[in-house]
């Protein structure tokens, strides 16, 4: 019996340990779990518990159509990860309770972001406290309707933990359909003129791809009548869709103008062709004149001569009178030339006629009028012609000037113009800031000549900052010539003057305050002031900072003083500078005078030592010189003692030294 508790107790252990080896291995997930389609029910055991980090969701679209395809951003920041920086997000469709993968709700993932198509994916080496982006790639569901995504992160780090984000909701609607468009009707070709009593087939092109022509109808006033009339055009080549409708048209009898239009239905809209207007047919009897279309140019410069030439025939009797009715650009009403014949005969012949241009640019309208006594006609039918005026070409202007000016100094606008009928004058408009109107100023010719020269202006002073528009106008020999609009920016002048000291004498060791007046000539304040005081004394290139002074603002045409300490370390002539900036903006005009410089004599206090001139090289070898004289007179002079010691010596030796017989030796 007890051998039989022992097993129960070691069996039960055996599977506690089991289940805390299982739990360890699910807490743990060093490797991951992979990537898959998966609820959050899998790894909510484990990481049930919240985390520290965030995790947000972004639809790239608000609304989509079904089957659309749409982008959704799931950004994760996590302030702690474990050893490998691994976290998994699962995409679902509801809160992390919820537990389904988007794809219940209709969704379909086209791509993951590790590429697969799954709704849980997992990345390594992340960095704590980086946001980092998951992108899901889905399509819309089919059905209608408003849907929400939902994510959630699960890691380590400081424990199994997990959050979930708020809901990014997504609208899936169906698009609008697209709105009813009426018929298009393209303008047909029509005869510029036809016989009395005669039928012409009306030939149109009516477009309407959506529902399809249902009908069209073309309406008509003939020639001389006030009543209108209308006849149905039937399909003849197409589709409703896209198609030719006709239908036949009698002229009338008698000769004039015909007017009509088109009308089409697609039952929900209508068109009408032209959409102002008539088009016209000139109905003429049989033996009226004929005119052809004349030669005309493109354009006729003002004040200029048009001529016109166009081509006649009269088969029964020629024509007897043509003239040309033309209205200039701006005027009311129209005037009357008459034409003449310039080559041919009255039956087949080229009659001409001038028209002055006139001074204004536009449209001058023109129609032509001929009759062979009996039967009148127009050209066109359809009324006037036109023909633009234009201005002739004035000279050609190039202009130079600066992007910006100083509000203290002149500005120069150069200008080259050229014209070969000369160039009678060149002036430049300039507004300042704040003025409504421009003010005028002539140029004067540099070099050159009147046909290609170069010109100049020296504008005054602008005291005002801010952007000076202006352009320059050359007058040629028939026009003048307007160059496009430039700005010169008007920039506030910062300047600094020269540094003053406290103290008069300077010396070595010895505190001194350093000042500098910075001034802004312009009309505003200026900020971001930077000033640097300097010793300029190093070797070249070198320049040690005494002091660096930021933030300042120099209030509108005013100043301010700024201050520095400064202690000299060697004494003879320091230069100091002081130099004014303005943190990187280019607001200042005139960086001429944005440096100020000082010299200063630092001298020794008394006291402080002794000072030894230094010899030139040529004392130095006449001391040397002496130095050498004077020890060769000293070594010959102890030479000498030391001679005449050792003979005295001698001699008293022998006066001294006495044989064996006490007698002297």
């Amino acid at each position: 019996m007890k051998n039989g508790k022992s097993s129960f107790v070691a069996g039960v252990l055996i599977a506690l340990l089991l289940v805390l080896s299982s739990a360890t291995q699910i807490l743990g997930f060093p490797n991951g779990a992979t990537d898959g389609d998966k609820l959050f029910s899998s790894c909510s055991g484990c990481h049930g518990a919240a985390g520290a980090g965030t995790v947000t969701v972004a639809a790239s679209a608000g609304t989509v159509e079904p089957g659309a395809t749409i982008d959704i951003t799931v950004t994760v920041t996590e302030p702690a990860l474990g050893d490998s920086g691994l976290a998994g997000v699962f995409l679902l469709k509801g809160p992390a309770g919820t537990q389904e993968s988007p794809t219940a709700d209709g969704w379909a993932i086209v791509r993951d972001p590790n590429g697969g198509t799954h709704n849980y994916v997992e990345k390594g080496k992340l960095s704590a406290g980086a946001a980092v982006p998951f992108v899901w790639t889905l399509t819309a569901p089919a059905a209608a309707g408003t849907y929400s995504v939902y994510a959630t992160a699960v890691h380590g780090g400081s424990g199994a933990v997990s959050e979930s984000s708020t809901a990014a909701t997504i609208t899936v609607a169906a698009a609008p359909a697209p709105a009813d468009t009426p018929p298009v009707i393209e303008p047909p070709v029509l005869p510029a003129a036809v016989m009395v009593g005669t039928v012409q087939d009306i030939h149109v092109r009516i477009i309407d791809a959506t529902d399809g022509v249902k009908a069209a109808r073309i309406h008509f006033t003939h020639p001389g009548s006030r009543d209108a009339g209308e006849a149905s055009l039937a399909l003849e080549e197409g589709t409703p869709q896209d198609g030719i409708w006709s239908a036949p048209l009698d002229v009338g009898q008698k000769p004039g103008s015909l007017e009509l239009y088109v009308t089409a239905t697609d039952g929900n809209g209508s068109a009408r062709a032209p959409a102002d207007g008539s088009f016209i047919i000139s109905v003429v009897a049989p033996g009226a004149p004929e005119i052809s279309a004349p030669e005309l140019p493109a354009s006729v410069e003002t004040g200029s001569l048009l001529g016109v030439s166009a081509p006649m025939k009269d088969s029964d009797g020629g024509v007897k009178l043509a003239v040309l009715r033309y209205r200039l650009p701006g005027a009311a009403d129209f005037s009357t030339v008459q034409m003449a014949l310039a080559e041919g005969t009255p039956g087949s012949g080229r009659w001409t006629a001038e028209v002055a241009a006139g001074p204004e640019p536009g449209a001058l309208a023109l129609s032509i009028e001929a009759t062979d006594g009996t039967n009148d006609v127009s050209w066109p039918a359809a009324g006037p012609f036109s023909v633009p005026v234009v201005r002739p070409p004035g000279p050609t202007v190039e202009v130079e000037a600066p992007a910006s000016a100083p509000c203290s100094g002149q500005i120069e606008i150069r200008a080259r113009a050229a014209d070969p009928g000369g160039v009678a004058g060149v002036k430049v408009h300039y507004r300042p800031e704040g003025e409504r109107a421009y003010i005028v100023s002539d140029m004067a010719r540099l070099s050159g000549d009147a046909r290609d020269g170069e010109w100049s202006a020296v504008l005054p002073a602008i005291e005002a900052t801010g952007s000076c528009v202006f352009f320059v106008v050359a007058q040629g020999a028939r026009a003048e010539t307007r160059s496009a609009d430039m700005a010169i920016d008007i920039l506030a002048d910062i300047y600094v003057l020269a540094p003053v000291f406290s103290e008069n004498r300077l010396v070595v060791k010895k505190e001194v305050v350093i000042s500098a007046v910075v001034g802004n000539c312009g009309d505003r304040p200026v900020s971001g002031v930077t000033v640097r005081f300097l010793d300029m004394s190093y070797s070249v290139g070198e320049a040690r900072i005494i002091r660096s002074v930021t933030g300042l603002t120099v209030p509108a045409e005013g100043q301010v003083t700024v201050t520095a300490k400064w202690m000299p370390q060697a004494e003879g002539n320091r230069k100091i500078a002081a130099v004014v900036s303005q943190d990187g903006k280019a607001t200042d005009g005139n960086a001429q005078n944005d440096r100020a410089e000082t010299t200063a004599k630092v001298a020794l206090e008394s006291g402080m030592g002794v000072k030894f001139p230094i010899p030139s090289p040529g004392d130095m070898w006449a001391q040397l010189a002496v130095i050498a004289v004077a020890g060769t007179v000293v070594c010959a002079g102890l030479f000498y003692g030391l001679l005449s010691q050792e003979k005295r010596g001698r001699r008293r030796a022998g006066k001294d030294v006495k044989g064996p017989a006490g007698k002297q030796g």
